[in-house]
């Protein structure tokens, strides 16, 4: 597995817009790089599949270029539903995704772990934590050079807010969150717009798990519209009112490392826009 970042990645959510038809992950991975973007999320949201000459040659080239390379797990994801079935489908999906994003040379993966299904916070806390705990176990055991990162999530009715993700972070070693800005923004009104806002998250990660957390940080960030249940929809970073700018001030204030994703519909533009504004700041 790679150490910690010595810079922070700007990736692309998956295939660039640009990329020539018809085309695959591969290729999409290659046009990211073509346009300067430091890398890309593959973006396994429907399913996971990937053929092992495709991924060995996404991890040959993300060895040979350094560029950064994250997976995103599929939605149909649900650690907290009464169906039994539903739950163990939810646990192969994630186990797959860890496995075939490793074959790829992927560092981190993430996803949406549960809904909290009309349950009590803390209960469906405990149930998620102890479903990671074994996921963790067996991605050990697999020896698979990957790590998990379960996504801060869009909406009060989904499991995975700030706080439920730093105590997962504490109750199991080696996990850690996905920070998603967009969604932390969302999922409190319109709160998390400010740069004091932005150092105390930071500063609250780095208490959990350490300046080393900084360093090797798995993230989304994108223009959104809410409403008061949460996230409705993703936008271009400059349709929406998240002031990214100032999150970009935070990160070289806390010299953030590793990677985050430009989640929205306008894909490499995005991603670039946020690369060149971050590069043009002072350190």
């Amino acid at each position: 597995m790679r150490p910690p970042y010595d810079r922070l990645n700007f990736l692309v959510a998956g295939s660039p817009t640009s990329t020539p038809k018809p085309y695959g992950r591969l290729d999409g991975l290659k046009e990211a790089l073509r346009l300067k973007c430091d890398g890309m999320e593959i973006e396994w949201v429907q399913q996971v599949s990937v053929k092992d000459d495709i991924a060995a040659a996404m991890r040959a080239l993300r060895e040979s270029t350094g560029c950064a390379l994250t997976a995103h797990g599929p939605y149909y994801i649900n650690l907290n539903s009464p169906e039994t079935r539903i739950v163990e489908a939810s646990i192969r999906r994630i186990l797959l995704t860890a496995r075939k994003g490793a074959l790829c040379g992927c560092t981190s993966f993430t996803f949406h772990a549960a809904f909290m299904m009309g349950m009590d916070r803390r209960d469906v806390h405990r149930g998620v934590v102890s479903h990671l705990k074994h996921l963790q176990e067996t991605i050990r055991s697999e020896n698979l050079s990957i790590k998990m990162r379960p996504e801060l999530t869009g909406k009060p009715s989904s499991w995975g807010s700030l706080d439920e993700l730093f105590a997962m972070a504490e109750e199991i070693p080696g996990v850690e969150p996905c920070i998603d800005w967009a969604h932390l923004h969302a999922r409190n009104g319109g709160a998390f717009n400010s740069r004091a806002e932005f150092r105390a998250v930071l500063k609250d990660y780095e208490s959990v798990l350490g300046q080393e957390g900084l360093r090797d940080m798995h993230m989304h960030v994108g223009g959104i519209e809410y409403s008061p249940k949460g996230e409705r929809c993703h936008l271009p970073l400059k349709e929406g009112d998240l002031k990214y700018k100032e999150l970009l001030k935070a990160f070289r204030e806390f010299d953030v490392r590793g990677v985050i994703v430009a989640e929205t519909p306008v894909l490499e533009a995005d991603t670039l826009l946020l690369k060149r504004a971050y590069r043009q700041m002072k350190p």
